[in-house]
């Protein structure tokens, strides 16, 4: 498959999502009402209703994290491409630096805590790594909140998941009868 058509598989993936979020959110009043299951945690139909939304949203948040964590790794090659020429350019000017202070060319070679001191001192506050710093950082914040949301709606899905099972046992048991085939749904939108 190619680049552009993976991107535009995944460009549809996430227009379907949308449909169905956004069609959780016009039928229900309320979408962590739903998730939460509020005051139906006996309710089958509001259960599985909950697990649907919660399946939905993990495959949203999941894709969305994997999508900025391959961003972030580009981002991070990037800069440290750049930043290899910069050590490299440094290197030479510590050598050439060192031969000239009298050095001979065995032991004008600095060590690599001289590029990075040399580094710190001379290009932290340029422009051009602030700017790398500033996408480094904007990706990674990104990637972490997006870790986050995929990481609670998992575990709410196995929370779901647990309340479906137990539930399942106490129809089983007769704990809870269901009168109807069909039982309440969760409260609409007015």
């Amino acid at each position: 498959m190619k680049k552009d058509d993976t991107s535009e598989t995944i460009e549809q993936f996430h227009n379907y999502l949308f449909k169905s979020i956004n069609r959780y959110k016009k039928n229900y009043g309320n979408i962590v009402e739903m998730l939460t299951l509020d005051n139906d945690f006996d309710n089958p139909d509001a259960v599985l209703q909950a697990a649907d939304a919660v399946a939905m949203l993990y495959a949203y948040y999941a894709t969305l994290f994997h999508k900025a964590n391959k961003r972030q790794q580009h981002i991070e090659t990037a800069y440290k491409l750049w930043k290899s020429k910069i050590d490299a350019k440094i290197k030479i000017l510590l050598f050439v630096k060192n031969k000239n202070n009298g050095m001979t060319s065995n032991n004008a070679k600095p060590t690599q805590s001289d590029v990075e001191n040399y580094f710190n001192n001379h290009y932290t506050e340029k422009e051009e790594y602030i700017k790398w710093q500033n996408k480094i950082n904007k990706i990674s914040e990104i990637v972490s909140q997006l870790r986050i949301m995929r990481d609670t709606i998992d575990r709410r899905q196995q929370s779901i998941q647990i309340i479906s099972n137990l539930l399942g046992k106490c129809i089983d048991k007769g704990f809870i009868v269901i009168t109807s085939k069909k039982t309440k749904k969760f409260r609409r939108k007015p």
